[in-house]
């Protein structure tokens, strides 16, 4: 009998092979019983991250143990013990808007099937909650185009086609940059924070697709006052900025920003891209929310 310890090839694809060779003479080797055994149990942990702003909802699988991601062919997620959605590739992520589900506690349920069919493992239920907020930005999904946005240079306001997937959520997006020429664009709008709010945050989901191997092209996003007087910058991203990974979700990361000290003024919240004359850098933006309580 042979044994062989494989923890240190944990989590990569190895091949099992055996190979004979003879010098002289019909030498017979036999082989049998061959076994390769995990001692670490299977399991799972799922989340769900709601966004009450852009009323959407997350789900993935954080932690996967004691299965290979090549043997897993999908994972389901329940919600309420409906099926809402599946997803077939690592991290396993699915979005989904809440405008259908009832402002109250939510009950996420995922499966992670194998690669015939089989249940691997059913991580533990999470919760979510779906609360109403006061939206203030207009057509921050760009589901309408550029309506309620104020734009300067060759913004696109995309569309998803079934060999091109941006958008976030619904099928729309704002692209800046994205031609590798020397221009700027611009897109912002202007809204006011009611009085009587106790509390105000700005969202955006920022996905950046680029060609470059230096930071030569930019995007600034800025909270300005009704004057287009600056109040904040918000953020600054370059071309080596990467927007997946951990935190990740369909090639987006979530930026948020408070609001607060701002109550009872008139604001715009002012996207800039700006590209010079070598390869393209593409700052797609989507589900740009501003909601107060």
């Amino acid at each position: 009998k042979r044994t062989f310890n494989l923890m240190a090839y944990r989590g990569k694809t190895v091949e099992l092979r055996f190979t004979s060779t003879v010098a002289a003479g019909v030498p017979k080797f036999r082989i049998d019983n061959v076994s390769l055994v995990s001692d670490e149990p299977l399991s799972a942990i799922a989340e769900a991250d709601a966004d009450n702003g852009e009323r959407s909802v997350t789900f993935r699988i954080r932690t996967l143990s004691g299965v290979n991601p090549g043997q897993v062919s999908r994972v389901e997620y329940s919600v309420n013990g409906e099926l809402a959605a599946s997803s077939k590739t690592s991290p396993y992520v699915v979005v989904l808007p809440t405008q259908a589900l009832a402002a109250r506690v939510h009950t996420m349920t995922a499966v992670v099937y194998g690669a015939s069919g089989d249940k691997l493992v059913e991580p533990a239920a999470v919760s979510f909650t779906v609360a109403n907020a006061e939206q203030l930005v207009v057509n921050g999904g760009f589901e309408s185009g550029g309506t309620g946005w104020v734009t300067t240079g060759q913004t696109i306001f995309g569309r998803d086609t079934e060999t091109s997937l941006r958008a976030f959520m619904g099928f729309r997006y704002a692209l800046m940059a994205g031609r590798g020429t020397a221009h700027t664009d611009e897109i912002f709008q202007r809204f006011a924070v009611p009085e009587e709010s106790t509390a105000a945050t700005l969202t955006f989901r920022l996905r950046i697709e680029t060609q470059e191997t230096s930071a030569n092209d930019v995007l600034t996003v800025r909270l300005l006052d009704e004057r287009g007087s600056r109040l904040a910058e918000i953020g600054t991203f370059t071309s080596l900025v990467s927007t997946n990974g951990p935190g990740s979700a369909l090639g987006y990361i979530k930026h948020t920003f408070d609001l607060t000290p701002y109550i009872g003024r008139s604001l715009q919240i002012h996207f800039q891209g700006r590209e010079n004359t070598s390869r393209p850098t593409s700052f797609i933006v989507d589900n740009v929310s501003a909601t107060y309580r």
